[in-house]
């Protein structure tokens, strides 16, 4: 199966959403996973996006309606079809995609996992590959508190390079068992797919890591409608996200 972009990125943002919790390393990695997933297309609606998110929000009778709100604009979004012409995303790249923007700021709230469960059925993606896309990024958020020790440590680089190279095999084992998941839906290669560098593993190769860019104005309504939180920015898991992989309409599911 396969979704429009515009409708994939639309969900991302109702997913930073649902918790009434919205942090910059969210807001950060929905820009992010925007541009990377539409990087022609996105300048052009990503107003309407936050259009949209309002106009729904608006909908609201009862504060403890919320997540029905937001869940009702998932299915909105989810249910417009591709046209003949038009590239979209494989239903298993969107879930990978939508538990790093889950994941990216170190935590998982009930009401985000309950929203994802919710996707999973409407796209009727099988719960196995679910569950294992969401071991994996767990596996991933263990790996950077495990970057962090080392970070923390004052160990010189010769002793602690031999852990860093581990934890960096095991990144690689996760990119390939997330990436082996999307193949076995596509049945083509997925030749692009990298989790880039992370900040604190970089500061351990004494390179310098430059600070987050400032987040577009178009997601800032969302900020006006729930609380916002700060918290540590977790790169390990906020840059966890694949090239766009794209197939056309006439052959999706």
């Amino acid at each position: 199966m396969y979704i429009k972009k515009k409708s994939a990125i639309m969900t991302f943002y109702y997913l930073i959403a649902v918790d009434k919790e919205v942090s910059d390393e969210e807001l950060d990695t929905y820009e992010s996973i925007a541009r990377e997933i539409d990087p022609e297309g996105y300048d052009q609606y990503k107003s309407s996006i936050s259009d949209a998110y309002k106009r729904q929000i608006d909908k609201l009778i009862d504060e403890e309606d919320f997540y029905d709100v937001i869940l009702e604009g998932v299915d909105i979004a989810l249910s417009e079809e591709l046209s003949d012409d038009e590239e979209g995303v494989s239903s298993r790249f969107l879930l990978w995609n939508i538990l790093v923007v889950a994941f990216c700021d170190g935590s998982y709230s009930n009401e985000e996992r309950r929203l994802v469960k919710h996707i999973v059925r409407f796209l009727d993606i099988d719960t196995d590959v679910f569950l294992e896309m969401e071991q994996l990024m767990k596996a991933n958020v263990a790996v950077g508190k495990e970057l962090e020790d080392i970070e923390r440590s004052d160990r010189p680089y010769n002793e602690i390079r031999p852990m860093v190279e581990e934890i960096e095999k095991r990144r690689e084992v996760i990119v390939t068992s997330a990436r082996n998941l999307i193949e076995d839906e596509l049945y083509i290669p997925v030749n692009k797919m990298e989790i880039p560098k992370n900040k604190m593993l970089e500061e351990t190769k004494d390179a310098v890591s430059k600070a987050a860019s400032n987040v577009a104005n178009a997601v800032s309504p969302i900020k006006n409608t729930v609380t916002p939180i700060a918290s540590n920015i977790n790169d390990q898991t906020k840059k966890l996200f694949v090239n766009i992989m794209t197939k056309k309409n006439k052959f999706r599911s």
